[in-house]
């Protein structure tokens, strides 16, 4: 788990996590260990 050094709501926590896999999902070293189908 990630300490946050503030509280961080549910949702900026969703929204933030939601955005790391999409930035995962777009990067071209991401393809290498993982695929969509």
């Amino acid at each position: 788990m990630i300490e946050y050094e503030r509280p961080v709501s549910l949702n900026e926590g969703i929204k933030f996590i939601l955005a790391t896999m999409a930035i995962e999902r777009n990067s071209p070293t991401f393809d290498d260990d993982f695929e969509l189908v």
